[in-house]
């Protein structure tokens, strides 16, 4: 979050994407949402990585006090990268996909995902 600080407290931004994997985890995502939140900048996670990433930003996401707080709230916003990456989706059991420009949230137990440990072993790479 002391990262994220001086963006939000001058108000350099208007949207802020911090990375569940990369600032901290859930606890600290929360953080950096809750500062942002009491100074007006809205969060859109980034997300850029497997599946087991976006599993885990789907989970946060669906946890976010809509932004602003209102009768009609705005949606959370998911960066959902669709560029060619075997691995992203191989190594869960079944895929995360966007319908219609809507992601389901994942509900099975955890972060609601199956890892496919023989996708994994494909493409581990080479011991020395």
């Amino acid at each position: 979050r002391y990262g994220m600080w001086p963006a939000i407290e001058s108000r350099a931004v208007d949207i802020l994407q911090p990375d569940l994997c990369g600032c901290g985890g859930f606890s600290e995502m929360a953080k950096i949402t809750s500062l942002a939140t009491l100074h007006g900048v809205r969060i859109v996670p980034h997300v850029w990585g497997t599946g087991v990433h976006i599993a885990a930003a789907l989970q946060f996401m669906a946890a976010m006090t809509p932004d602003p707080v209102r009768v009609n709230p705005i949606e959370p916003i998911l960066e959902f990268d669709r560029t060619e990456n075997p691995f992203r989706q191989a190594v869960l059991k079944a895929p995360i996909e966007a319908v219609d420009g809507v992601v389901a949230i994942p509900d099975a137990p955890g972060l609601g995902i199956e890892i496919d440990r023989d996708a994994l072993a494909r493409f581990k790479m080479p011991e020395t």
